[in-house]
């Protein structure tokens, strides 16, 4: 689908991996460490959103991943 712009397949990976990093990061360094998640399960969704802004059918299926974050956008 993304065989003309590789860079939104490239920019989908590099979110999900960013948001994957920091969860693991924050489990692993526990509650007591105050460090600030840099990406919510919502700024993950809206990045994902707009990089899908054409492609609904995709945005539906990635909604199946943050199902919490896409209820909250579309309220």
């Amino acid at each position: 689908m993304f065989s003309r712009n590789p860079n939104v397949y490239k920019t989908f990976l590099e979110i999900l991996h960013t948001y994957q990093k920091q969860q693991k990061d924050a489990r692993e360094s526990g509650a007591a460490n105050n460090q600030p998640v840099v990406l919510s399960e919502n700024e993950v969704y809206s990045k994902v959103a707009q990089l899908f802004s054409d492609h609904t059918d995709l945005l539906a299926e990635f909604s199946q991943f943050l199902p919490d974050a896409s209820q909250q956008q579309t309220v």
